[in-house]
C-alpha cells in the first residue's frame, strides 16, 4: 500500500494514516443538503495540509473563475477539480490552462479517453511549478466492458517526465482496483466508503474466508 496515495471519497474524516487526501463532487455532496462551504470549512480546519480536491459546479467560464475564487479563499491545501469537458462536451483545457498560469492547483476530473488524454497532454502550459492530477474514470469505464488499465498504463507512461503532474485512478469498485492502479503506475486512488470498510479483508486467508461464508449462508437460510 506504500506505493501508491489513497484518498478518500467523500467529506467523512478518518482517522486513518492510510488516508492520504480527500475528494469530493456535485453528485457525493447532494446527499447532505447543506452549502459547499458549510460542508468544506469543517474539514479544512481540521485537515489545513491534507490535499482536497473540491469540484466546481458551473459550466461556463466566467462562473467558473467566480467560483474558484471563493473556494480558495477558504484556505487549505485545495485542488480545483475542473471536468475535461462542459456539458456541451467543448474542452475546458482553456480554463484549466488559466487556473494552471496562476499557479492553482487542479485535478481534471471526469477523463475517460485517449483522445482526451492527448488533448490535455498537447494542449496544456505544464511547468514544473504546477501541481495537477488527471483523474481517469477507471470504474466507469470498466462498466462499458473496456479495460481501463490500458488507458491508465499509456497515461502514466505520456506524463512520467512530470514529476508535479499525478495520475488517479478514480470511480473505485473493487478493493483489487487498488492493485490494478498500482500495476497501472498511477499515484493515486480514491476510495468510497463501501471500498474503505473491506480494507481489512486485504491479506485474509481464503480457506477461512470460504468457511466464514458458509456459516453465513446456513445462518440466513435458517433465519428464512
Amino acid at each position: 500500500m506504500d506505493k501508491i496515495k489513497i484518498y478518500y471519497d467523500g467529506l467523512e474524516i478518518k482517522d486513518d494514516t492510510l488516508i492520504k487526501g480527500y475528494t469530493t463532487n456535485p453528485t457525493l455532496l447532494k446527499k447532505y443538503n447543506k452549502s459547499l462551504k458549510d460542508l468544506i470549512l469543517p474539514v479544512i480546519k481540521k485537515l489545513p495540509n491534507t490535499p482536497l480536491s473540491i469540484e466546481v459546479n458551473s459550466d461556463d467560464s466566467d462562473s467558473i473563475i467566480s467560483e474558484v475564487q471563493e473556494i480558495l479563499s477558504w484556505g487549505g491545501n485545495i485542488y480545483i477539480k475542473i471536468p475535461i469537458i462542459n456539458t456541451k462536451g467543448e474542452l475546458n483545457l482553456k480554463i484549466i490552462n488559466n487556473l494552471l498560469n496562476q499557479n492553482i492547483n487542479v485535478n481534471i476530473t471526469c477523463v475517460f479517453s485517449k483522445l482526451q488524454i492527448d488533448q490535455i497532454f498537447n494542449n496544456l502550459s505544464i511547468n514544473s511549478y504546477n501541481k495537477l492530477i488527471i483523474s481517469i474514470f477507471s470504474g466507469r469505464i470498466a462498466d462499458t466492458g473496456i479495460s481501463p488499465s490500458i488507458l491508465c498504463k499509456y497515461t502514466v507512461e505520456l506524463f512520467k517526465e512530470f514529476s508535479n503532474i499525478e495520475i488517479l485512478w478514480a470511480s473505485t469498485r473493487e478493493v483489487y482496483n487498488i492493485f490494478d492502479a498500482i500495476n497501472c503506475g498511477c499515484h493515486i486512488i480514491t476510495i468510497p466508503e463501501q471500498i474503505y470498510e473491506k480494507l481489512s479483508l486485504i491479506g485474509k486467508d481464503l480457506n477461512k474466508y470460504s468457511k466464514e461464508t458458509v456459516q453465513q449462508f446456513i445462518l440466513d437460510g435458517q433465519s428464512l
